[in-house]
């Protein structure tokens, strides 16, 4: 009987070693050992039988220099065909090709201890397996203490969060662990994670802060736009156009007692010095008469609250500024809503008002 390594010399002539030693065990529990084999020497079963006894039988050991054989190893005495005989299917199995050595459910291709039933890991490469070794990723401090045991580089997670305290941000926040731009806010509640902002300003309170959002004010004009157009960027009721607000003076704020005031006016027809005059606050950026007529002249269809198809001083006027006063419910509409208003709740006027008055 020849050796049973001859079978894995020729499995590695057919193939490679890489196929022989990691390829076909790694393959095995997918195919089948036979199936693996052809997969990686294209030989089925009963081909690799034919192929191997051929090859041996090609062989005159008389011409074998016995100098040159293993030691042990003796050229045997009776016919080829009889000492060359792998034609039954038992001579070669996977017991032949053992790739768990020590029986442990690990390969042996992958174990650090491939003869040792009781480790498989060494983590530290210190020579002690996992099992036995104290200190496995050998940071100096016990398994028991360590955090992070098979991790040299940490120890410690003060917050709990799952990322050691030395590659934490925020080792005492476990809510947060990275900070990407090094603004000492963390990604999590970064509202531009990637570009540095502290003080993580949002004019437009949207999902982007002022220095990652092209739009700071969300009224529909890039901050580009604006910087061409001359209008402020952080206002939504500043815009070439379409950003009409019942800030009438621009101060930044609705107050019933300048720009309801305002309006109420001039939807009764005053003008010039009548408009304004002790309706407009003194940080007003609209302050002359001229200007405040022509704003609410050019938004005639805005100051229409209720949506009756007018803008009327005794309704849509009164809406605006009992809104501003703090007015709602029936003592916000009553009395104040035009014949076929499309918006006649007070809960309609509300919305409507409110999306034409800035944060307050």
């Amino acid at each position: 009987m020849i050796s049973t390594q001859a079978p894995l010399y020729f499995m590695a002539h057919k193939s490679s070693w890489q196929a022989v030693l990691r390829d076909i065990p790694s393959d095995y529990y997918e195919y089948g050992f036979w199936g693996a084999v052809e997969k990686h020497t294209g030989l089925n079963e009963q081909q690799f039988y034919d192929e191997f006894n051929a090859t041996m039988r090609s062989v005159d050991w008389s011409t074998i220099d016995s100098e040159f054989a293993p030691d042990g190893w003796n050229i045997p005495d009776e016919a080829i065909e009889t000492a060359v005989d792998f034609l039954n299917i038992d001579q070669f199995t996977i017991a032949d090709f053992d790739d768990d050595d020590d029986g442990d459910g690990v390969l042996d291709s992958v174990d650090a201890f491939p003869l040792d039933a009781s480790e498989t890991l060494d983590t530290d490469s210190d020579g002690t397996g996992n099992n036995a070794d104290t200190d496995d990723d050998n940071d100096g401090v016990e398994d028991t203490s360590d955090a992070f045991p098979l991790d040299f580089s940490e120890t410690a997670d003060s917050d709990n969060d799952g990322v050691g305290d030395n590659s934490d941000a925020f080792p005492d926040d476990a809510a947060e662990s990275v900070d990407s731009d090094s603004d000492s806010v963390g990604d999590n509640a970064d509202n531009c994670p990637s570009l540095s902002n502290t003080n993580q300003l949002n004019t437009d309170g949207d999902t982007e802060g002022d220095a990652c959002d092209s739009d700071d004010d969300n009224d529909g004009f890039s901050d580009d736009q604006e910087e061409l157009d001359g209008t402020n960027p952080k206002s939504r009721f500043s815009c070439r156009s379409g950003c009409f607000s019942f800030d009438v003076d621009e101060n930044l704020e609705a107050q019933p007692l300048t720009d309801g005031l305002l309006v109420i006016r001039h939807l009764f027809g005053f003008s010039g010095d009548s408009l304004i005059s002790g309706a407009v606050d003194t940080s007003a950026e609209r302050g002359t008469s001229e200007l405040i007529s022509g704003y609410l002249t050019d938004a005639v269809s805005e100051l229409d609250i209720d949506g009756d198809g007018e803008s009327k001083p005794l309704t849509d006027g009164l809406l605006l500024i009992r809104y501003l006063f703090g007015f709602s419910g029936d003592s916000l509409i009553s009395g104040a809503i035009g014949d076929g208003a499309e918006r006649d709740t007070a809960e309609e006027v509300e919305a409507y008002i409110e999306e034409r008055v800035p944060v307050q």
